[in-house]
């Protein structure tokens, strides 16, 4: 009798501990993929600023690669959803968002590399009351064990420039 009991107590304290582990290592992959998601998240909105403010280092507001002197900078940034690519100074049409990881290590939506689970979209929005700012929504989602996640990460342009003919 003491066997069998001293051998339930050792297989409950086994099973406690491989599920302990188990929820560790889970809850581990779930940490890595949100601070992935939100560092993808925080880099959609660096691109956005850099595509403004390239163009207007190089002294103009248009798009990045229009002719010098257009001042309205609502060619840059239409009110709708967008992909960026951390090497190109231009917005991309919405299409396929998967992010895959280039042979540099780097995430681009190429289509080459190594597919990742992640989703990433830009959302511009016109804030109401003139051509000042716009709101910048930078959205990552994906899939993990069947359930959908996602992280946001959000800003406001201003029209710091302001070019006045």
């Amino acid at each position: 009798m003491e066997v069998i009991i001293a051998v339930a107590v050792i297989t409950t304290a086994l099973v406690a501990s491989i599920a302990l582990i188990s929820f560790t290592v889970s809850g581990a992959t779930a940490s890595k993929s949100k601070l992935i998601a939100a560092n993808l998240a925080q880099e959609g909105l660096e691109i956005v600023r850099n595509i403004r403010d390239t163009g207007w280092f190089q002294g103009y507001t248009g798009p990045v690669d229009s002719t010098p002197g257009v001042s309205d900078w609502r060619e840059i940034f239409g009110e709708q959803e967008y992909r960026v690519e951390y090497n190109n100074l231009n917005l991309l049409g919405a299409g396929d968002s998967r992010l895959y990881i280039n042979a540099g290590g780097f995430y681009d939506h190429n289509n080459s590399g190594i597919s990742t689970p992640f989703h990433r979209t830009i959302t511009i929005e016109w804030i109401a009351g003139g051509d000042e700012q716009i709101k910048v929504i930078s959205k990552i989602t994906w899939s993990e064990k069947g359930r959908n996640q996602n992280v946001q990460a959000e800003t406001r342009l201003y029209n710091w420039y302001a070019v006045t003919p």
